[in-house]
This record gives structure tokens, sequence and C-alpha cells, in this order.
């Protein structure tokens, strides 16, 4: 996944490794002193991409707002994490610690998903979904 943040009117894009979870809120683990996150946490409006298959021109765009994970929120986002790329405690130690040089867990709750989808609308392959 792709997550692009925003500084004083200047874009920055981040390729980062994600999950989700059954609301469709995405979930990935970062050091607190990336730029990303950094940014992220100063303006919460974030877009991100999701590239499903290249040769047919297959993506997801998420457009909504991120945050860090915290307090109760952070063991079910670990569970998570670990069941796509592996259980690693420092993780979750990571994220309870709240220290600005360690990782935590972050969240986009999306606002607007737009499919580009030629395979299964070849017609019109911009699919709008807004999220209540």
């Amino acid at each position: 996944m792709q997550v692009a943040t925003e500084r004083n009117g200047q874009p920055w894009l981040s390729t980062l490794n994600y999950v989700f979870d059954n609301d469709l809120n995405l979930y990935w683990l970062s050091l607190r002193s990336r730029r990303h996150s950094k940014e992220l946490m100063a303006n919460k409006k974030v877009s991100a991409a999701i590239l499903h298959d290249p040769e047919v021109k297959r993506c997801l765009h998420i457009e909504g707002e991120a945050r860090e994970v915290t307090g109760k929120e952070i063991t079910p986002v670990h569970k998570l994490y670990c069941e796509k790329y592996g259980d690693k405690p420092e993780r979750l130690a990571d994220a309870q610690s709240g220290d600005p040089d360690r990782r935590a867990y972050y969240v986009i709750k999306p606002k607007i998903f737009v499919l580009f989808d030629e395979i299964n609308f070849p017609n019109q392959p911009r699919q709008e979904f807004k999220i209540k």
C-alpha cells in the first residue's frame, strides 16, 4: 500500500505493508520518527492506493483520516498484523511504549474508496463508494 501525507503543501508518498479489518480500516506499523508518521500527526487527512493487478489496471484508491493506534486498540491490531506478517512480540512492546524513537501502529479510517477495474467494469472502470 502507498500512503500520501502532506506538509506545507508538499505531498509525500510512502510504501507500507498493511492489514485490514472487517470495517475496512487499514493498519500499518512504522517508526514514529518517519516523515509520514510525523506528517499524519500534524494533518490526519491522507490518501492511499493499493495496486491489485498492474497488467489489467485494477487498483483501489482511498481517501480518509489517519492516526496512531493507542490504548486498548493496539492489541487487536497487533494480532491482525501477526496473522499476516508473523508473530514478533517486539512490535507490540514498541507500540505500547509511546517512545518517539520506536514503532507504532497506524490506522486509516476510509471516507471514500475509488476502484479502478477495467475487468469487471469495462465501460466505466471508475467506481466510487462513500463510507458514512
